[in-house]
């Protein structure tokens, strides 16, 4: 049995004499119908328990829409001018000005993708188009969980387009390559000294966590060489630098003081 719902001015008539809605002008068309428990907008045979029609060109069912109109934010189930893989099942969220003008500066589309033809492993992403421009986020890989921001194939639990990761272990690891970094020189002996002499370790308990005791540095207290921009935060691989330098010179120091020990035992 199949049975619609068909609009008539600001009111709409159900079909088939389920509910009934006084009509306030001529009708405008079919736009709903229920067919085997289905139910189908823009298309009368449904196959799915929701399944939205939309027409060509069109932009999508709308979700939210501002009182006053200005602005709606809606999904789409595709599109032709965008690249795979939303040619697989995908929506994306989106809105339009007071103008009734699609605003490409921002758009968020989510994809679930097969990774191979005819495999049931998938991906999920997360893509952000600026401008125009569609640019991957994040995704998480089917097979491994492992996520990826700005990383299209993640090889560690959680991993950075900058090349920072989570081992499986559990271990941050700092992006340290060379392919990384550029203006590389030596740290001097003596700025590595000044900045060792400058650090003040102090014991502390984070704010949000005050059951949780540490032993570190304040990011405001910081020597220069070791600050971060914002000075809010430390990053540990610079402190372990400037440690390694004062130890390399001590054991220079030691060397050099041992073998003088060495050359007076002799006469």
């Amino acid at each position: 049995m199949r049975r619609h719902i068909m609009a008539i001015g600001a009111a709409a008539v159900l079909g088939v004499g389920m509910l009934g809605m006084p009509g306030q002008a001529a009708a405008q068309g079919e736009v709903m119908w229920v067919a085997n428990n289905n139910v189908g907008i823009g298309t009368s045979d449904p196959q799915f328990r929701l399944q939205v029609e939309r027409p060509a060109n069109d932009y999508g069912a709308y979700f939210v829409t501002r009182n006053n109109g200005a602005a709606s934010v809606f999904v789409l189930a595709s599109e032709p001018a965008v690249a795979a893989p939303y040619d697989n099942p995908y929506f994306a969220v989106r809105h339009k000005n007071s103008a009734g003008q699609v605003k490409e500066g921002a758009n968020l589309f989510f994809a679930i993708q097969d990774v191979t033809a005819g495999s049931e492993d998938v991906d999920f992403r997360l893509d952000l188009r600026r401008d125009g421009v569609l640019t991957e986020v994040l995704r998480a890989k089917g097979h491994t969980g492992f996520v990826g921001f700005g990383v299209s194939l993640p090889q560690y639990p959680i991993e950075m387009a900058s090349g920072a990761h989570v081992t499986a272990g559990g271990v941050w690891t700092d992006a340290s390559s060379r392919d990384y970094k550029q203006d590389i020189a030596d740290l001097g002996a003596g700025d590595a000294e000044a900045a060792l002499a400058g650090l003040q370790p102090v014991t502390y308990e984070y704010k949000a966590a005050p059951e949780e005791h540490h032993v570190g540095f304040i990011a405001e207290d910081v020597p220069e060489l070791v600050a971060t921009k914002d000075r809010k935060s430390l990053a540990p691989m610079d402190v372990v630098a400037v440690l390694t330098k004062v130890v390399q010179e001590q054991q220079k120091t030691i060397a050099e003081l041992k073998a003088r020990v060495e050359a007076l035992e002799k006469k």
